[in-house]
Order: structure tokens, then sequence, then C-alpha cells
């Protein structure tokens, strides 16, 4: 009779190890798919050159008479001499350096400071006593 009971014993503990096991298992595999999913909405963060490419146009409030201007991702850029749409054009190739774009060519002597990024949206230019603003379109 001792034996019966040994042997019921020992059959609950190895039952009771088998379901802790499945169980942990499933844990496991349901902490791995919950890790995948968590890498998706990480937003990706762009790079100084991704933050300064696209049309950017005088903000509001600032006095400047020149047209929109345009980085391009290839490091060139584009800008109308005047806000008039059919005003002629400059181009030329930028560079970066310490978080600054700094165009060269045609702009090269108007933007000697280069130009600095408040934001993804809003960036400026020092001009002497004045600072230009301008903002993403």
């Amino acid at each position: 009779m001792l034996s019966l009971s040994l042997c019921n014993l020992a059959e609950r503990f190895s039952n009771s190890n088998n379901s802790n096991n499945s169980n942990n298992s499933n844990n496991s595999n349901n902490s791995a798919n919950t890790n995948d999913n968590d890498n998706s909405s990480t937003p990706k963060k762009l790079t100084i050159k991704e933050r300064f490419t696209g049309t950017w146009v005088t903000a509001p409030g600032t006095d400047f008479g020149g047209g929109p201007i345009t980085f391009k991702a290839d490091g060139t850029y584009a800008a109308q001499k005047t806000k008039n749409p059919s005003s002629s054009s400059m181009t030329g190739k930028y560079s970066i350096r310490n978080d600054k774009l700094y165009p060269e060519g045609e702009l090269e002597d108007f933007t000697k400071e280069g130009f600095s990024l408040e934001s993804d949206t809003r960036m400026k230019l020092p001009r002497g006593d004045k600072t230009l603003y301008f903002v993403k379109e």
C-alpha cells in the first residue's frame, strides 16, 4: 500500500511539472510575439539632411522678398529670386556641416552663416542684425 501511494505521488509530481513546463513555453512564445510588435511602432529618426530636404517658404511675418527654396536629397537646391512664380531661379549644391546647411553657388554670399533648423518644419537664417525664418511647405 505504501508503494501504491508513492506511485500516485510520483505521477502527480510528474504531471504538475509537465503542466508548468507547458505554461512556461507558452509564456515565452507570447513574450516573443509581443516584442516583435514593439519594433514596428518606433518611428525612424531622420538624418539632418532628410530634415532639410523639401521646399521652404518665408514664414509669416518675415520680411524677405525671395521665393521658395527647395533642398533636394541629391545635395542640390533651387531657389526663386522673388516670390513671383515666374521669376528666374538660382541653382547649386549645398553641404551640411555641424547641423547647418550651407548653399554653394549663387546663394553662397547671401547665406554665409548657414541655415539651421528650429524644428522639422521651421528653419532660420541669420543675416547680420536680423534673422530670416522659413517654414516647410
